[in-house]
């Protein structure tokens, strides 16, 4: 293309003819952002394109807290990355993983009434036991390995463990 002024020797003009292919071609695929507004209810939240196997809710509107949820501790099960607080495990938070999505439960603070809301979501769908590349007895994991994303459950038995990620190479 044109430049106001020369380009240094060997730059290149930013446009998808000069750069190399992505290494997921549809990444839509493999995670997905969706918003939707609260509403105090099961609200049903859809247009994800997958069932999301690891979400990350947070209310666009105030400074609220950020909800964590992935399908190896179980949709009910939340974490927060801005508290202190361990896990906590109710429906009233997120009720299920669907199949284009997820549904909110009835707590104000992942689904308030009229507040807007973005909802991060990735996709893990290979079930794999962590045992199985890893000296860890007791555990359950997804992985996505196109993606290089992986969620592992595991109960520590010892130092110097290892434990299995499901992915082709070491995260």
């Amino acid at each position: 293309g044109d430049f106001y002024y020369e380009p240094p020797s060997g730059y290149l003009a930013l446009c998808t003819s000069n750069m190399d292919a992505p290494s997921i071609k549809l990444p839509g695929e493999h995670f997905n952002t969706v918003l939707f507004t609260g509403d105090n209810s099961s609200n049903a939240v859809t247009g994800v394109g997958f069932q999301p196997d690891f979400l990350w809710v947070k209310q666009r509107t105030t400074s609220s807290n950020h909800g964590l949820s992935d399908a190896v501790r179980g949709a009910t099960a939340i974490l927060s990355t801005s508290l202190t607080d361990d896990e906590a495990v109710s429906s009233t938070y997120i009720e299920s993983f669907d199949s284009d999505g997820f549904t909110a439960g009835s707590n104000s603070w992942l689904n308030e009434n009229t507040q807007a809301y973005v909802a991060w979501n990735w996709l893990a769908s290979t079930t794999f036991n962590p045992a199985t590349a890893g000296t860890v007895t007791t555990g359950s994991g997804r992985s996505n390995a196109t993606a290089g994303f992986s969620i592992v459950g595991y109960t520590g038995e010892a130092s110097g463990m290892t434990i299995g990620h499901g992915l082709s190479q070491a995260p």
